[in-house]
C-alpha cells in the first residue's frame, strides 16, 4: 500500500487506539499545553526550532492508517506543515485559545498527529500552544518535546546554527517489544502471569460501618 516500512502498532498504541475507536470524535487522546517564552520571540527561528524537532523524531512523523481491519502505521521522512501565529493581547485570550486547541480532537487516519501554534503579547514575549496525541506521546515524553524544542531554538538564537544530537528512534523500541514477545523470557512472564490469574481473586470490600442501636 505504501512505499515505506509498515508496523503493527505496539501493545501501548492499541490501548490507545481502542480508547479512541470507543470514545469516536472526542479529545480523549490530546495531550496539550501551553511553553510560555519569556523574552521577546523570534518567530522565524522558533518555527525554524519546531520543524526541526519534528523532523529529528521519527515517532512525530507517525503516519495510522487500516488495513484488513487492523490499525498498523509507518514513518514519513521528513514533513513540510504550517504553524499557524497568533497575537493575543492577554493571557487570558491564550488560554481560553489553547483550550479550543486541547479540544479538539485529531483525525487519527494519515493526519499529523500534532499542533504547533506561535503567538506573541503585546510586550513581544509569548510562546507556543501544543497539542500531541497521546498515541505517538505521553506526559513524560511532553516534557522531553518541551526540552528539546527549547534546545534549538536557544542555540539558534546564540550560535545562529542547529546544535548537536543523539539520533533515537521509535522504530528502535517497535523491534525491541517485537523481539521480546517473540523470546523466552516472554513466554516465562506469560506463564507466571497465567499462573497468578489462574482463579479469580476475590473482590477487595470496603466495609461499612455499623450502625450503633440502644
Amino acid at each position: 500500500m505504501f512505499n515505506k516500512d509498515v508496523y503493527d502498532l505496539t501493545n501501548a498504541q492499541k490501548s490507545i487506539w481502542l480508547t479512541e475507536q470507543y470514545l469516536k470524535g472526542t479529545s480523549i487522546g490530546n495531550i496539550s499545553g501551553i511553553i510560555s517564552i519569556n523574552q521577546k520571540i523570534d518567530i522565524p527561528k522558533l518555527i525554524t526550532s519546531i520543524k526541526e524537532f519534528v523532523n529529528r523524531n521519527d515517532s512525530m512523523r507517525t503516519r495510522i492508517f487500516v488495513e484488513d481491519g487492523s490499525p498498523k502505521q509507518f514513518f514519513e521522512n521528513k514533513l513540510d506543515f504550517e504553524i499557524p501565529t497568533h497575537q493575543f493581547v492577554s493571557k487570558k485570550e491564550v488560554g481560553l485559545f489553547a483550550k479550543k486547541i486541547a479540544t479538539t480532537p485529531f483525525n487519527l487516519i494519515n493526519s499529523n498527529l500534532f499542533s504547533f501554534d506561535i503567538f506573541t503579547l503585546p510586550k513581544g514575549d509569548g510562546g507556543i500552544i501544543v497539542s500531541i496525541h497521546h498515541i505517538i506521546s505521553d506526559a513524560w515524553t511532553s516534557g522531553l518535546i518541551v526540552t528539546e524544542i527549547m534546545d534549538i531554538y536557544e542555540s539558534l538564537l546564540n550560535t545562529n546554527q542547529l546544535n548537536d544530537y543523539t539520533k533515537v528512534s521509535y522504530i528502535d523500541y517497535i523491534n525491541s517489544e517485537k523481539n521480546y514477545l517473540n523470546s523466552p523470557k516472554f513466554e516465562k512472564d506469560a506463564e507466571f502471569w497465567n499462573s497468578i490469574f489462574d482463579s479469580i481473586p476475590l473482590v477487595a470490600g470496603i466495609p461499612s460501618k455499623k450502625r450503633l442501636t440502644r
